[in-house]
């Protein structure tokens, strides 16, 4: 976490979450300072709720989040010695577009096939040696 304090690479901890921010320093309403302070391994979480911050500012940390805390006080189990570590999420926003179209584009495959099999003589030939 501390090695990720700068305007340019910028992680943030709330509740045992790490996001990383960098992409939103110049836009934040409070201004990049506020982000600043509460960077390089001091837990955020405290600030952030303090703060009041709205459902959509809490809906823009989604697509921030890149792992949990191991061994922060909010983290579900302490890690025995050592600094904090942060364990990556389980996919990121690659996955969840690919979790949301892959049943589209199954699907567009699918009436591709059955209409393309009645015009081309290969695809019909597939289409009913699956069948």
């Amino acid at each position: 976490m501390a090695q990720h304090c700068t305007e340019d690479d910028l992680w943030v901890c709330i509740d045992g979450k790490v996001f990383d921010v960098t992409s939103y320093v110049s836009t934040h309403p409070g201004g990049r300072d506020s982000l600043l302070s509460n960077t390089g391994g001091v837990d955020a979480s405290e600030a952030f709720h303090g703060m009041g911050h709205s459902n959509y500012a809490k809906s823009l940390l989604d697509g921030m989040f890149i792992g949990n805390l191991v061994g922060s006080a909010k983290a579900a189990g302490e890690r025995k010695g050592g600094a904090p570590m942060v364990v990556p999420s389980a996919g990121g926003i690659g996955i969840k577009v690919l979790q949301m179209t892959l049943p589209i584009l199954l699907a567009v495959a699918a009436v591709l096939i059955k209409l393309g099999g009645d015009y081309v003589p290969a695809l019909r030939a597939a289409v009913k040696a699956a069948a």
